[in-house]
């Protein structure tokens, strides 16, 4: 038998093989697509296996014997090397562990489910799509979560969903028990977010909606919904999942208040008590609607948003913080913040257990004397 060096594989004719003379069962195969090493041997159960071990020559023949030799001293303690493979060849990547979970535990259509699948695919797919659920340890987890250092709020959340999953995967049994990585990872810091419109803001906010919304109807609709938030200081979520049939028209005293009826919202069934302002915008809509504020904007309309902002150079506030400027509102001008509490549906017991129940009729003057200052904002331009 020739010795096995580099000069006699080069030399080898395709379709040939040769023998290692140091590692027994080591062999080295030439074919139409090149080539590689070969290792054959039984298990203690006789089991004959012949697995790949590599392409020559990237591995080298002092490596291929290194790895025939591990794999060997495997079988000589009674292990199955090749069986291992196997068994992790068959476990699932994290985007096979993604699919399930989207299927049984991200299938609500609820805005959570939503923003953890924008989250898997937009920062955990493109580091760990690919890696076995198995392999993915804390190195790998830490990188990830520091990659996102300058978004620190984006980063807790993608650490929060790549957690959530993980820990399905320890259910399944595709992880150890107690495994999962995500739960040694320090979170970043966050800040509180503080941020309303001021009363200058708010009035360039109502200029540019007015003025969008006589350009075309589908911006009326939009700038229904951003007026609805700002008068009533409802969740956007809340008015995107509104339909016509929640809202009854109520009168007092010569004016037409609304409530809003929801039966799931995000603290349960709550009423949400609309001004005559917010009701005026509401009989300028077509009769015949899906959604409250018009089929153009079921969804909270950013393109409006994002272009209203660019234009009065308040990029940083959120649609959300209009939820914020209707409470910073009422608080200053006198609304008990129990009440406040109630026209925003806390359940904090801040805001709402220390305090008794709120009165409908109480809460549409708590409501309309909000949005008569902010109405009164509109007109004097802030000042």
């Amino acid at each position: 038998m020739p010795n096995l060096t580099n000069t006699a594989i080069d030399a080898l004719p395709a379709g040939r093989y040769l023998k290692d003379d140091r590692i027994p069962g080591l062999t080295v195969h030439r074919n139409k697509s090149g080539v590689s090493w070969k290792l054959y041997f039984r298990t203690k159960l006789g089991d004959t296996r012949r697995p790949k071990l590599g392409d020559y020559p990237t591995l080298t023949i002092s490596k291929a014997r290194d790895i025939a030799r591990d794999m060997l001293t495997e079988v000589y303690k009674g292990n199955d090397p090749v069986l291992d493979r196997i068994v992790a060849k068959g476990e699932p990547t994290m985007d096979e562990l993604w699919e399930r979970c989207e299927r049984e535990l991200y299938c609500r259509g609820k805005d959570w489910d939503k923003e953890a699948k924008r989250l898997y695919n937009s920062r955990i797919k493109p580091r760990l799509g690919s890696t076995r659920v198995r392999a993915v340890d804390y190195a790998s987890v830490k990188l990830l979560h520091q990659g996102l250092s300058e978004t620190p709020y984006e980063a807790n959340r993608t650490l929060a969903v790549l957690g959530r999953i993980l820990k399905e995967a320890e259910r399944w049994g595709y992880r150890d028990a107690k495994s999962n990585p995500c739960s040694n990872v320090e979170r970043f810091k966050e800040l509180k977010r503080r941020r309303y419109a001021t009363p200058e803001e708010i009035a360039a906010i109502g200029a540019a909606l007015d003025r969008w919304a006589a350009l075309a109807p589908i911006w009326i609709c939009g700038a229904a919904f951003i007026y609805t938030l700002l008068f009533t200081g409802a969740r956007p979520s809340e008015i995107e999942r509104a339909t016509p049939d929640m809202l009854e028209r109520v009168e007092r005293d010569g004016e037409v208040y609304g409530v809003l009826r929801i039966d799931h919202g995000k603290t349960g069934q709550r009423n949400v008590f609309l001004p005559p302002q917010a009701m005026a915008l509401f009989d300028k809509m077509p009769a015949r609607r899906k959604h409250l504020c018009g089929d153009y904007h079921r969804k909270f309309p950013r393109i409006l948003w994002n272009r209203i902002r660019k234009e009065i150079g308040c990029t940083d506030l959120w649609g959300r913080d209009l939820r914020r400027t209707f409470a910073t509102v009422a608080l200053s001008n006198g609304v008990p913040i129990g009440t406040v509490g109630e026209l925003l549906g806390h359940r904090s017991s801040v805001t709402t257990k220390i305090y008794a129940k709120l009165y409908e009729e109480q809460a549409h003057g708590a409501a309309a004397k909000t949005a008569n200052v902010i109405e009164g904002i509109l007109k004097t331009g802030g000042k």
